[in-house]
């Protein structure tokens, strides 16, 4: 999204250790706080662990290509919901979309 030269730029900015991945993520209301289940297939979040489990204590960098809201997970338990994944259609289905900055659903 940013190529090489625009990530070095925000590495000036934020830190040499900041990484780019695609990623979803799901955001669930608890009330007093809000609990996020995500996923991303690039590896580069790992730092270079060999470990099975890294515990990331920081920011996140979050611009949304869209965001959809729906309550067809409610009550599903936070296994359903990281096996759910970002399918589209079922939360188009079932929800709004309520930001699409890059006009993928219009």
């Amino acid at each position: 999204m940013f190529g090489d030269e625009g990530l070095d730029v925000m590495k000036f900015y934020y830190g040499q250790n900041l990484v780019h991945v695609p990623m979803w993520m799901i955001a669930q209301d608890q009330g007093d706080t809000t609990v996020f289940v995500g996923a991303t297939r690039n590896d580069d979040i790992r730092y270079k662990s060999k470990m099975t489990h890294q515990l990331i204590l920081g920011e996140m960098f979050i611009r949304p290509h869209v965001v959809s809201e729906s309550e067809h997970l409610k009550g599903s338990g936070i296994s359903a919901i990281a096996r759910s994944g970002a399918d589209m259609e079922s939360w188009v289905n079932h929800g709004n979309i309520i930001l699409d900055p890059m006009g993928k659903f219009r």
